[in-house]
């Protein structure tokens, strides 16, 4: 390959030379000035587009699938190899209960409060083995009445994120999203957390069932 490089690069070198004598008055070139510019061609050469410098960077599946506030969630993809997800727009396996919110909350802004608010109880230490690492709320959207809100929870031991989305749509319709990152197998990480959530929502008068 370093043969073919510097042959390339030779031949080069040589139709320079050839094109500077064809000149009507040549300027003189110097044994310093052509090992210059010889150099900065073999440069040129190792840093085209074709090495692995302009390889493009593959996004993540877990970011292409998200949802937001203009877009419906995911479903579960890999099914039923992998179970490392639960979602309402899922239709397989892993498809969770809608999430019915109480009269007493109109509109679209009043359910995602209490949403938020619920979730906001959700310990920063886990619940027993999972979500050790703590959680955090990451991206936020609105758009057409409706509201898109994202949370990453993190193992406490080797740093697994989880991703759960929230979206409210603006006749006040709630998808729920819960997903791991990396693995095909969860441990029921996501259905725990979710059926914590879900208790809390029952307490409070929502329609919601348990995994």
């Amino acid at each position: 390959m370093k043969f073919l490089i510097f042959f390339a690069v030779g031949c080069r070198f040589l139709i320079f030379l050839r094109g500077a004598r064809a000149l009507s008055n040549p300027a003189p070139i110097t044994r310093k000035e052509a090992l210059v510019r010889w150099g900065g061609a073999a440069f040129g050469l190792l840093a085209s587009p074709g090495s692995s410098a302009a390889v493009p960077v593959k996004v993540p599946d877990y970011v292409t699938i998200r949802g937001s506030a203009t877009k419906s969630l995911g479903v579960c993809p890999g099914q039923p190899v992998k179970k490392a997800c639960w979602s309402t727009e899922d239709n397989a396996g892993r498809r969770l209960r809608p999430y019915v919110a109480p009269p007493k909350l109109v509109g679209p802004a009043a359910v995602l409060r209490d949403l938020e608010e619920t979730i906001s109880e959700y310990p920063q230490s886990g619940q027993g083995d999972i979500d050790g690492g703590g959680w955090t709320e990451v991206e936020r959207s609105s758009s057409g009445g409706s509201n898109y809100v994202r949370y990453e929870f993190v193992s406490k031991r080797f740093k697994y994120v989880d991703d759960l989305e929230i979206r409210v749509d603006a006749g006040g319709n709630v998808s729920v999203r819960s997903a791991s990152r990396n693995g095909g197998f969860d441990y029921n990480v996501n259905s725990d957390r979710l059926n914590y959530i879900t208790l809390a929502l029952q307490k409070k008068g929502w329609q919601v069932t348990k995994i």
